[in-house]
């Protein structure tokens, strides 16, 4: 079912983007800071000085729309979830916020892979990316662009070697990347909406998803042609 049909762009961009691209116009793709032990108030007490740091301290509310925007971490329990433009790092035992990563657009999924040292985000809107973290540096490691309108859901296989992407209804794409290469290695579609994927155990195919449809995508045959 996959296949290495060439990518086409689209024009324009939502109003959401273009307010996430002003909250982030310092700059985008780097993790935000975070005080370790919370900001300290200033209500009440003089200004900071001219030129002062201000660090995150906590984000209100969620942008999640379904559940491809939230991922658990296999060891920590942490809940990653998107909040516009940046993906949030929650801790539920502790009931904090623990650390923040931005992107350039809104996000619309979210994957921890299978060891848990990595971060990989969905954008949605025009020229999406799919943006991975290493959590231990916060650093970005990749960036893959392959879809038109946006990322519905992301899926790492067992060894992690491999990411899965789909992107929205609009888009019909199921991408499979080497992602330490950034080399997109298959493309197949799909004519409705894909909600969730998973890779079967051993990895040897990909799982989607979604409206009136579950479809099994060959990834041994994909990763032999």
């Amino acid at each position: 079912l996959f296949s290495r049909a060439p990518f086409a762009a689209s024009p324009g961009s939502s109003a959401e983007e273009e307010a996430c691209r002003e909250c982030t116009a310092v700059g985008p793709r780097r993790p935000l800071s975070r005080q370790v032990g919370g900001m300290a108030s200033h209500v009440g007490s003089p200004p900071p000085p001219s030129g002062a740091a201000l660090a995150l301290e906590r984000i209100l509310g969620l942008t999640s729309m379904h559940n491809a925007a939230l991922s658990a971490h296999s060891a920590s329990g942490e809940v990653a979830y998107a909040a516009g433009c940046v993906a949030v790092l929650y801790h539920p035992k502790k009931n904090r916020q623990t650390r923040y990563f931005r992107a350039s657009k809104p996000l619309a999924a979210l994957a921890f892979s299978r060891d848990g040292a990595l971060l990989a985000v969905g954008e949605r809107g025009h020229k999406p990316a799919v943006v991975i973290w290493d959590l231990a540096t916060g650093s970005v490691v990749a960036e893959l662009r392959g879809h038109k309108y946006g990322v519905g859901s992301l899926a790492w296989s067992p060894d992690n070697r491999h990411l899965a992407s789909s992107g929205f209804r609009n888009d019909r794409a199921v991408c499979l990347w080497d992602w330490a290469s950034g080399v997109l290695l298959a493309r197949g579609s799909v004519s409705q909406r894909v909600y969730a994927m998973d890779f079967v155990t051993g990895g040897s195919q990909l799982v989607s998803v979604g409206e009136k449809h579950v479809k099994w995508w060959n990834v041994q045959a994909a990763l032999a042609g």
